[in-house]
């Protein structure tokens, strides 16, 4: 996947429309309101985390485009409400709860860990599934609820990351970099990496922690890093931030690896980090694969319809959607409702391969060793 193209919207734009739901889809003027499968999408639309967000909502705006197409879901058209949760826990419920008021039996996000920890009360008590295509946290799994997602929890990844790190790579000393923002997933990732390094034979492991919000002094935090004499620094931050941080690094004459978590591996990261992100390695739940066709055509049809190409959040967004749409008919067939339907479906076939679900709504997959070199993801190795 080409790492250097993708445009987000003018912020302004969106903005303007923050915390207003906005219809993306609509089914054809003669169809009423009760004819319509309503759902919704809700994730951050501006600002650092969009670059999730935006993909995201572009995904399902096709996923739904293209369905419609085809006679919707159980003959009923398919009808997407978007709003914007501006990656505040607060906005996050009210935007859920406008969603819910409007008819939407399902939502489509968040995209963040914390966000989807501050909307599961609401989403629990009305009865709503909400569908994560890219929250990992391991602190969600295992719950029945009405909470389901597309992306594996935290431990494969780190796992992945650890083990290439220390066996691979010889690495014993390791400072791992938290962002406290979004807590619920940067913590739980540095703790499942620290266990899995430990557990490969890597020894000492220091964190430092530090808030995107106000903006920090990176080279301060840098500074702090430097001082432990890593061999490697793992770094559990959005793009931007660990795109800064990689840039201060090498700025400061670091040489050794250089780990990011998945939430950092959007094309910001190499807008933003130029040639300091130059062979960071992560682990990524997909890779830019000519020989898959269904993979090819939804870049394809992505491209041709947005103007930039797809990330992994994009991905998930999308086989969220055909996992809801799979649960909606089975639904209509036999009665019931869309959490009990989920439930049952424990296999989708996703655009990266089959995608394996638990009686908890759990995804579970393969990772990808990758990392970046000329401004491009390249493979290291399968998981």
């Amino acid at each position: 996947m080409k790492t250097t193209s993708t445009r987000i919207p003018r912020a302004g734009l969106v903005l303007a429309l923050a915390g207003l739901i906005v219809m993306l889809a609509a089914a054809t003027a003669a169809c009423r309101r009760g004819e319509e499968l309503i759902i919704g999408f809700c994730g951050c639309l501006v600002g650092k985390t969009a670059d999730l967000g935006v993909p995201a909502r572009d995904a399902v705006t096709m996923a739904v485009e293209q369905r419609n197409r085809r006679g919707g879901v159980a003959g009923r058209p398919v009808r997407l409400l978007v709003a914007n949760d501006q990656q505040s826990p607060e906005t996050a419920v009210r935007a859920d709860q406008g969603l819910i008021d409007a008819g939407a039996v399902a939502i489509i996000g968040h995209m963040t860990s914390d966000l989807t920890t501050a909307a599961l009360p609401l989403i629990n008590r009305r009865r709503v599934v909400l569908l994560s295509p890219t929250a990992a946290a391991s602190t969600l799994a295992g719950r029945d609820d009405y909470f389901f997602r597309l992306r594996q929890g935290n431990s494969g990844e780190t796992d992945a990351v650890a083990h290439y790190a220390a066996l691979v790579a010889g690495v014993r000393q390791v400072v791992v970099a938290v962002e406290w923002i979004n807590r619920q997933y940067t913590f739980d990732w540095a703790e499942r990496f620290d266990e899995a390094f430990i557990r490969h034979g890597g020894q000492k492991i220091s964190r430092r922690v530090f808030s995107s919000n106000p903006r920090p002094d990176y080279r301060i935090i840098i500074k702090d890093i430097m001082a432990q004499k890593p061999q490697a620094v793992a770094i559990a931050a959005d793009a931007a931030d660990a795109a800064m941080l990689c840039q201060q690094l090498r700025k400061h004459g670091f040489v050794g690896m250089i780990i990011l978590a998945g939430w950092a591996m959007t094309p910001l990261l190499v807008q933003h980090g130029g040639m300091a992100v130059e062979g960071v390695v992560a682990a990524l739940p997909h890779v830019d694969d000519a020989n898959n066709a269904k993979w090819r055509a939804f870049v394809e049809g992505f491209v041709a319809r947005f103007g930039y190409e797809p990330n992994f959040a994009a991905m998930h967004a999308f086989d969220a959607a055909q996992l809801l749409f799979a649960a909606a008919e089975k639904a209509a067939r036999r009665g019931g409702g869309l959490k009990e339907a989920l439930n049952d479906i424990r296999r989708l076939d996703g655009l990266q391969g089959p995608i394996e679900l638990d009686r908890y709504g759990d995804a579970s997959g393969r990772f990808w060793l990758e990392t970046i070199r000329e401004g491009k993801l390249r493979v290291i190795r399968r998981s």
